[in-house]
């Protein structure tokens, strides 16, 4: 079986891609090299309700056949998890014909789809919208895995694409998308923004899940599960509120954007080009012969912060904001300038 991939949080999903950008390559000792980009990708986001049941999934090799499975185990009527391979077993010609359909379109016979969905309904769980409709399939994607044992997810085009004239024949088996979907830009430069959108997308859901409403039920909703693509890569991240939950998960909550554009002025300001210069000259000895050296990387950027901190006290305590806030975007700026100037040096 290929099982269901975690689904990440959205500050998880913006430090992956953050360094995925970053990364440079392997030095002598094939160990990666990350150097900060002045500039991190824009991306669209597609979200789909998050649906509070069982992680339910149907497999197809061509060489094996069909079978059911959970998020953790294959399942049999026999051995059942909340009835799902008895409701696909009931529904058996229609899901056969649907996945050979599917695997004809996205997989050779070595590889194996997985259609992904959660099994929600009367008597899976508690407290939401959807408890109360008849169980029923919701299928949210489309994941293939090769012979070696990689997978990856089928685009949102394509997986959009490929069920636009599907009719579920009354068989309780319905596309996300096709009930609703949210859009929201991510500016990896300043990710905050999307943050709060999320958030009150969120909120809107959990006052009235769209599903539950779909099927003439008025109640809460769990939050949206959004998915993008970046580099070659198709990511997943889920924002959840926390009126059903009794978890520990964190939920997503607004940022304060106000204080972060602070913080980014007071940073440019306190971080002129003569600064750090100079910060450069005393961390590698330039004066000396030393030269910079990317594996003192942390020394410089604490030569600045330490600077800053001596020099710039009043500045920033006239903007009203705390050293702590501010030396995230400080040491930023500081490693900008020294991997740029590496560069300039190395005749980059």
């Amino acid at each position: 079986m290929s099982k269901m991939p975690s689904i990440e949080q959205f500050r998880h999903i913006v430090k992956t891609v953050k360094m995925q950008s970053d990364f440079a390559g392997f030095d002598e000792n094939e160990k990666p090299i990350y150097i900060r980009k002045n500039k991190y990708p824009i991306v669209k986001a597609i979200g789909t309700v998050k649906i509070h049941g069982t992680n339910a999934s149907i497999g197809y090799k061509p060489r094996k056949g069909m079978w059911c499975q959970s998020k953790k185990n294959v399942i049999t009527i026999e051995k059942d998890n909340a009835g799902f391979a008895a409701f696909v077993k009931a529904r058996q010609d229609f899901f056969e014909t649907t996945i050979k359909y599917l695997c004809a379109a996205f997989c050779n016979e070595d590889e194996t789809l997985i259609l992904f969905g959660e099994f929600a309904g009367k008597g899976i769980q508690k407290g939401v919208a959807i408890s109360e409709i008849e169980k029923s399939f919701f299928i949210f994607g489309i994941r293939i895995t090769d012979k070696d044992g990689d997978s990856s997810w089928v685009s949102n085009k394509n997986f959009v694409k490929v069920f636009v004239n599907w009719e579920n024949n009354n068989t309780n088996t319905y596309i996300l998308p096709f009930i609703k979907t949210y859009e929201v830009e991510i500016d990896f430069n300043a990710p905050e923004k999307a943050n709060n959108e999320i958030t009150d997308l969120v909120m809107q859901v959990e006052e009235e899940c769209p599903v539950g409403k779909y099927f003439g039920i008025s109640g809460i909703g769990e939050g949206i599960v959004f998915k993008f693509e970046y580099n070659g890569n198709i990511y997943l991240f889920k924002a959840k509120g926390d009126k059903h939950s009794k978890t520990k998960v964190k939920k997503v909550q607004h940022i304060d954007t106000a204080i972060i554009d602070k913080c980014r002025e007071v940073a440019g300001k306190v971080t002129p080009s003569w600064r750090l210069e100079q910060m450069y000259d005393e961390t590698f000895d330039t004066l000396n012969g030393g030269k910079g050296d990317i594996k003192k990387t942390g020394d410089y950027i604490r030569s600045v912060i330490k600077d800053v901190l001596k020099e710039e006290t009043d500045l920033v305590e006239e903007a009203g904001i705390a050293f702590k806030d501010l030396n995230k975007y400080v040491s930023g700026i500081a490693k900008d300038y020294l991997f740029a100037k590496l560069d300039e040096e190395a005749g980059l």
